[in-house]
């Protein structure tokens, strides 16, 4: 089970008052379990959790992706712009 980096962006950065966070994950992760793992972290936040999206190494996932110590994770929350 790799430790790996999460890094917060936008609204998730300032709701969670950090950049970033080490979690341990299953070798073979998909978003649902990085949300999930992340969620338990921080479960005041988990709303807005659900709603945000897994990149794994510059990479937005929707299945399982391998991940080992070196990857890194971005959530990236909803966001609009005009």
């Amino acid at each position: 089970m790799p430790e790996v980096t999460v890094l917060y962006f936008a609204q998730a950065r300032d709701r969670l008052g950090r950049d970033c966070d080490t979690l341990v994950l299953p070798a073979s992760a998909d978003a649902a379990a990085v949300l999930a793992a992340i969620s338990a972290r921080h479960p005041a936040n988990s709303a807005l959790i659900a709603r945000c999206r897994v990149a794994v190494d510059c990479q937005f996932i929707a299945g399982p992706v391998p991940l080992s110590p070196q990857s890194e994770i971005a959530l990236i929350p909803p966001v609009s712009g005009g």
